[in-house]
């Protein structure tokens, strides 16, 4: 079991402590667990104001608890980085500073809007909205900076004003194919990610991850999305068995920047 998404109290949105999301880690199972604060300095720049993480803070943090729990379970120390062409310079000094693990490259917002708000939909119809955002994914594949994995595949769906907010792929066939291609062609990881509403719901849909297998995608990871202790592993289960009716047989996680694979 393996959950590489997760916010705590450094990120401005996190609830948890951090060790008190280790012993919970441990007490579900769970093997691997990975630390990913925001860096949403698209926030910044945007004037909303969101403090940054203090990431040499939090770097310390976490290599404090690896040495802690090293015999418990395996931790992880990566950043979420919000996509943002003014940022790249930013992340990849940061990157070139301290040995994250990994990083979860993601989009959060499109026209100085946070995707996760109705607003940021105002007098776009669904298929316009879609696709702007789909074609900033398909701009982040090409960020400066070192990432690992695509975040949540799908994030501007959560909250969208539209009958069925669903992103289906005979709606947006072209470019949901174009992002795909590039993110195996970059040899990058998706992230399913379970932190949206539904038991039985995740971003991407099973239906793009099974276009992702039949493309010739492979790298899969896990991720709660997880902002307090009460989600820590959320939908792992119905995830795993989801993902083996594809074809899937293993996720994987990065440490040190270094691919690892985890059979399920």
């Amino acid at each position: 079991m393996l959950d590489l998404h997760s916010h705590t109290t450094f990120s401005f949105d996190g609830r948890q402590e951090p060790e008190e999301a280790v012993r919970r880690a441990i007490e579900l199972g769970c093997k691997v667990f990975g630390f990913s604060e925001h860096l949403d300095y698209d926030y910044v720049v945007n004037g909303m104001q969101v403090c940054l993480t203090d990431v040499e803070a939090y770097y310390k943090n976490v290599q404090t608890l690896k040495q802690k729990y090293a015999d418990r379970i395996t931790l992880l120390c990566g950043l979420e980085c919000g996509f943002d062409l003014m940022a790249q310079g930013y992340y990849k000094g940061l990157f070139e500073k301290y040995s994250f693990d990994y990083c979860i490259n993601s989009v959060h917002v499109l026209e100085k809007k946070d995707l996760y708000f109705a607003e940021a939909f105002m007098r776009k119809s669904k298929k316009q909205a879609y696709g702007e955002y789909l074609k900033l994914i398909i701009e982040s594949l090409d960020a400066c900076y070192d990432y690992h994995i695509i975040g949540h595949i799908g994030y501007a769906t959560r909250n969208a004003p539209y009958p069925d907010r669903k992103m289906n792929y005979n709606e947006f066939p072209g470019l949901i194919d174009e992002m795909l291609k590039k993110i195996i062609s970059f040899d990058k990881a998706i992230e399913v990610n379970t932190n949206v509403e539904g038991e039985e719901s995740c971003l991407p849909s099973f239906e793009i991850m099974e276009r992702y297998r039949e493309l010739g995608g492979r790298l899969i990871t896990f991720g709660s999305d997880c902002h307090s202790l009460n989600r820590i592993m959320d939908g792992y289960a119905f995830v795993v068995k989801k993902l083996k009716c594809i074809g899937f047989s293993e996720l994987c996680y990065f440490e040190k920047g270094e691919l690892r694979l985890f059979k399920i």
